[in-house]
């Protein structure tokens, strides 16, 4: 079969049926799995059979993208698969923060409702707009990554907490974190104003990951109201960071929304299609 035609599943299978001469002898076998993300997207993945020591699935689309397009032959990446299927840090992290709940490391995304009623159907969650939801994750100690494992209803009893001290430590550590910068800070090269652009200011979070929660903060709002005026709207630009900007028309912000939704993010980064504006009873659609 010509690389450029194999889809998705019959790279996984390929890759299942040839690891395990790439793998350590005390390894059982491997298996496929989708893992459903944000927007309704899956991932293919691989993981380990064996659950008496459970590690995160591997995902393959990186892996896939190189084969097909000639960038890597089929021993590289099982090599590379290999590689990292036996030498993630994270699974004891995660199962230990899984057990042992630290209210300071729990965290939340911010998604969208629309693309997601399946997604959030076994996690615990609330509406955070009329059009979005709030998820809970946990942030996990592993030099040199942002990792985190995002809970799902099963994971509840074993942190013997409830939705609400989630909320209230998740909200509690972003009001913390949040961070407004603005964009002529950020790229002070650009002049904004020789270009016709009106001043505009990044909401997000010191990390800059899953930093759009930001914008569901008062605290985050009082300042906007210092440094703009009473009257401006919040570009959702992802779920990582949102844009503060004077308010302008409606429909050219969401035609420009649109265009960076369907042009420049990855899919599962998509937030909403449109701009909000805050008021005295929070994020609403502008």
């Amino acid at each position: 079969m010509r690389r450029a035609n194999m889809t998705m599943n019959e790279f996984a299978e390929i890759v299942k049926d040839n690891i395990a001469e790439y793998l350590p002898e005390n390894i059982g076998g491997v298996e496929i799995t989708d893992v459903p993300k944000n927007n309704g997207i899956i991932f293919k993945g691989i993981t380990l059979a064996d659950k008496t020591n459970p590690v995160p699935a591997v995902y393959l689309e990186r892996d896939y993208e190189a084969y097909v397009n000639y960038e890597a032959g089929i021993d590289k990446v099982l090599k590379d698969v290999a590689r990292r299927l036996t030498s993630s840090p994270v699974s004891a992290v995660e199962l230990d923060a899984l057990k042992n709940y630290d209210p300071g490391k729990t965290i939340c995304r911010l998604i969208s409702a629309k693309l997601n009623e399946g997604y959030v159907s076994d996690r615990p969650h609330r509406k955070a707009a009329e059009d979005l939801y709030l998820i809970y994750g946990i942030k996990l100690d592993v030099a040199g990554q942002n990792a985190a494992v995002w809970l799902e209803n099963k994971h509840m009893e074993a942190l013997g907490v409830n939705e609400e001290t989630l909320y209230k430590d998740a909200m509690k550590n972003a009001e913390q974190a949040s961070d407004i910068t603005s964009m002529a800070e950020m790229f002070p090269f650009i002049d904004a104003s020789d270009a016709g652009m009106p001043p505009m200011y990044i909401v997000s979070n010191e990390s800059r990951l899953n930093g759009a929660v930001s914008i569901l903060l008062p605290s985050v709002h009082e300042k906007l109201r210092e440094i703009i005026g009473e009257d401006y709207m919040i570009i959702p630009s992802s779920i990582h960071e949102c844009i503060a900007i004077p308010a302008l028309d409606t429909n050219d912000v969401t035609s420009m929304i649109g265009m960076v939704n369907s042009e420049q993010l990855l899919p599962e980064e998509v937030l909403s299609d449109h701009p909000y504006v805050f008021d005295q009873n929070g994020l609403i659609a502008a």
